[in-house]
């Protein structure tokens, strides 16, 4: 019960995080689909490999500090991602992906082993039934509150944010002389509204994965309730 608790956990950050990514990178940093998807693979590769290296370590080491490895990887690659800004190159996109990927092949995997190793074989089947729901489950409501928590985040932002934005800010007055406008020209406003759209959407998706790491360090304790045989 604990391994499918944790599983639905992990589900639930995951995939809330790896629904938001490709939005980001589409609307806010203009990537086509198709760069989008390519620098999506590399966290699916990086987990493909781990889940072959996992069939080596396997017997070595305790299940619990494979979960700890993996959550803790996963961690540092939502961490990463809370440094995101309109600037980011490619490298720093793929990077945190890759961590992220190498952490999920491990502790899915781990987690999986752990949800069988108490079950009797006639049970088998009943308790894969059970773990799949709370993966299910669990990714349905990573992907809902994500999206829900960016979107009103972004609404936030935008609103404060947008206080700077008055006739009596002396930063705006000087921007916009830079620009050759005033800080009524129909141009000017128009910029305006586009920057403050960018910077408060960035915002919002950085307060997402902050929130997707936060779930990721309240997991840990629950793993004293796994026994390690």
């Amino acid at each position: 019960m604990v391994s499918s608790l944790m599983m639905a956990v992990v589900s639930m950050a995951m995939f809330g995080l790896t629904t938001q990514q490709p939005m980001l990178l589409e609307s806010l940093l203009n990537y086509p689909v198709s760069t989008t998807g390519m620098l999506m693979a590399p966290r699916g590769l990086a987990s493909a490999c781990m889940l072959i290296l996992v069939i080596v370590i396997n017997p070595q080491f305790d299940p619990r500090l494979k979960i700890v490895f993996g959550l803790t990887c996963i961690g540092i690659g939502s961490y990463l991602m809370t440094l995101y800004s309109m600037e980011i190159d490619t490298f720093w996109i793929v990077m945190p992906s890759m961590i992220q990927g190498m952490g999920l092949g491990l502790t899915f995997s781990t987690l999986s082993t752990l949800a069988y190793m108490t079950l009797p074989k006639e049970q088998s089947v009943a308790g894969a039934s059970i773990f799949n729901l709370f993966r299910t489950i669990g990714s349905s409501f990573g992907i809902s509150i994500a999206t829900t928590y960016q979107y009103r985040d972004g609404q936030q932002q935008w609103h404060a944010l947008g206080e700077g934005f008055n006739p009596y800010n002396p930063v705006l007055h000087d921007w916009a002389a830079k620009q050759g406008l005033s800080i009524t020209d129909p141009a000017a406003l128009e910029q305006y509204q586009s920057m403050l759209h960018q910077q408060s959407q960035m915002v919002a998706f950085v307060h997402t994965f902050q929130l997707v790491g936060v779930m990721f360090v309240i997991m840990m304790p629950m793993l004293v309730l796994i026994r390690s045989r």
